[in-house]
């Protein structure tokens, strides 16, 4: 039977049984733990091995009857309460009810590598444990049993902790994502990003193996033993009294650290990263991504558009860095006048123009009505057109524009409405022909069949009239 390796373990130690009469026991104690005080050069151990043989002799208990109580505290996972007597290789030897038990020192504490003044201090003193092997052999005389406090302790500091909890420990290990700390025989993590409230480029250069920090719980889980920590609530933030160092409008220089899809973050100065947003980058391009201005790593000039100490957030413009253009543009692009542009991108609703390579402007669907080949527009990205101002608005940022006709363009469907006046439907001229093709038939009839007064006149009377 093995329990987490101890069993194995035990092969190399004392065993841990109960002892049939004093002589077995003086026989063992001498042989072997005493030989390990000697070397140990443990005086402390040595002075109580007396105390322990007047520990187990005097207690007075049925071997089989504590060890069958044992198995129904093992099965219910009970606990009880042992006596540690003295140290043997491998743990501790402890007493309940006169049975021997034995406490592996891994499973003592969650604290590993106890140093040796600590685990000396221990002898004497009563502790809570579970049981977790129980084993004899097959005369029943000598019986093994493993106890833990570990198991305890762990239950109790996983009860214990809370989100919200402030605690400090000695650093244990560090990685390139963050900072394991010691809680005690579990560790934390604290994030590269939760470090400091500045940015930490390299977790090594922040701190050493053994240094103290002090931390604020902020994740608990407990199915896989994690614990997520934070350190930037107990260090200087650059955020207090910013307002004194930077103000709106100001110009500052800023280092693209990250692009996202709405903008990018600027690095003003450690610990404070501005909001660049993509509306922001230009007064008169659309331009959807930082990406087209900028890369990673570039330094670049940029407005503080505004600051929020409590937020500890910050926008800024980089257009603003530029003059308004919109005034000048009122007055170049007036309405009705005609210009040329190129198609920058199309969608169902209309298309992206820009004019003269300065400003983006937007034709919508319905101003294109006389252009419009059924349901599809006739443009593609990069096409040259002939456009006219249909609206402008510099308060808003923003032209519409409205095509120009132009035949060349569209010989075979342009302009629809003066060919609806020019030529008739087909159908019609079909219909138009055949009533002319009956009207002329039915004159032929007519004309064909008609009655004359000569037709009425004999021809000897004809022959008179004519001769007179």
């Amino acid at each position: 039977m093995t329990t987490n390796g101890i069993s194995e373990n035990m092969e190399n130690n004392i065993p841990v049984t109960n002892f049939d009469n004093q002589q077995d026991f003086n026989s063992q104690l001498n042989d072997k733990e005493y030989k390990s005080v000697v070397e140990n050069n443990d005086s402390k151990i040595e002075n109580n091995l007396e105390t322990e043989k007047k520990e187990i002799t005097e207690e007075v208990s049925d071997p089989e009857i504590v060890f069958n109580e044992l198995k129904s505290i093992k099965e219910s996972n009970g606990k009880i309460k042992i006596k540690i007597l003295s140290r043997i290789r491998g743990g501790y030897k402890a007493i309940y009810k006169g049975l021997s038990v034995f406490l592996p020192y891994p499973q003592f504490a969650i604290v590993k590598n106890l140093d040796e003044e600590t685990l000396n201090s221990e002898i004497g003193k009563e502790y809570e444990v579970k049981v977790i092997e129980l084993a004899e052999d097959d005369s029943k005389k000598h019986k093994t049993v493993v106890v833990s406090r570990k198991e305890l302790l762990e239950e109790e500091f996983w009860n214990k902790i809370k989100i919200g909890d402030i605690v400090e420990g000695p650093v244990t290990s560090i990685a390139s994502f963050g900072i394991f700390i010691d809680l005690g025989g579990n560790e934390g993590l604290i994030h590269i990003s939760r470090l400091s409230n500045k940015r930490i480029e390299d977790t090594k250069s922040f701190a050493k193996k053994g240094d103290i920090i002090k931390a604020k719980v902020i994740e608990i889980d407990r199915e896989n033993n994690r614990i997520g920590l934070s350190a930037k609530e107990f260090a200087d933030s650059p955020w207090n009294n910013i307002n004194n160092k930077y103000k709106v409008s100001q110009k500052v220089k800023g280092i693209v650290r990250r692009i996202v899809d709405f903008g990018a973050y600027l690095q003003i100065e450690p610990g404070i990263d501005a909001l660049l947003r993509n509306a922001e980058l230009s007064w008169t391009k659309r331009i959807k991504s930082v990406s087209e201005v900028a890369n990673i790593n570039d330094e670049i000039e940029v407005v503080i558009n505004s600051i929020n100490p409590e937020k500890q957030t910050m926008s800024v413009s980089l257009r603003e860095t530029q003059e308004n253009p919109w005034p000048k543009l009122a007055e170049k692009y007036t309405l009705d006048s005609e210009h040329n542009g190129v198609v920058k991108e199309v969608t169902s609703m209309g298309c992206l123009v820009t004019l003269n390579d300065e400003v983006d402007c937007f034709m919508p669907r319905s101003k294109m009505r006389d252009v419009l080949r059924g349901k599809k527009i006739p443009y593609v990205v990069g096409n040259e057109i002939k456009v006219a101002i249909a609206d402008i608005d510099p308060n808003k940022e923003s032209i519409i524009l409205k095509p120009v006709i132009v035949k060349e363009e569209f010989p075979d469907e342009i302009p629809v409405k003066e060919k609806q006046f020019k030529e008739k439907p087909k159908q019609e001229q079909k219909f138009k022909s055949n009533q002319r093709d009956l009207k002329e038939k039915k004159e032929e009839k007519t004309s064909a069949n008609a009655v004359t007064l000569g037709d009425m006149l004999s021809s000897n009377v004809l022959e008179k009239l004519f001769k007179n």
